[in-house]
């Protein structure tokens, strides 16, 4: 009863297939993604590389995630904390089918990294719960 009355109607599904249909697959969005992709790969140039080995690809982390949030200043942007940036890093990460036999859940890719700042608009507002 506690549970269904006062814990599940607070909860939220995070859609993130919704969520780009209603607000991301537009062209006037892709004009703003256009405008400001240089300075979109500019941060994740800058932040990504700290664990990648010599050779590779460049991935980001998420401690180097945390470190471009909070020194970009995107932190201090209304309704966007620290809190609310780590689920943004974990949603846009693929899928993998065995996090103990592979790194790749940790290791966010460009195209993840494009996800992750996406959806932070999504994870700026939630509700919250007075008691």
């Amino acid at each position: 009863m506690l549970l269904s009355n006062h814990v599940l109607p607070l909860g939220q599904h995070d859609d993130a297939r919704a969520f780009r249909e209603k607000h991301l697959y537009f062209e006037e969005v892709d004009l703003v993604y256009r405008q400001y992709l240089p300075q979109i790969d500019a941060l994740f140039d800058k932040f990504s590389g700290r664990f990648t080995l010599p050779g590779d690809e460049p991935w980001m982390s998420f401690q180097e995630y945390m470190d471009m949030v909070i020194v970009s200043g995107l932190t201090s942007e209304e309704g966007f904390s620290k809190t609310a940036a780590r689920p943004c890093f974990v949603n846009a990460m693929m899928v993998v089918e065995n996090e103990l036999t592979t790194t790749a859940h940790k290791q966010m890719t460009r195209v993840e990294y494009y996800e992750a700042v996406s959806s932070a608009r999504r994870c700026c507002h939630r509700p919250t719960v007075a008691f």
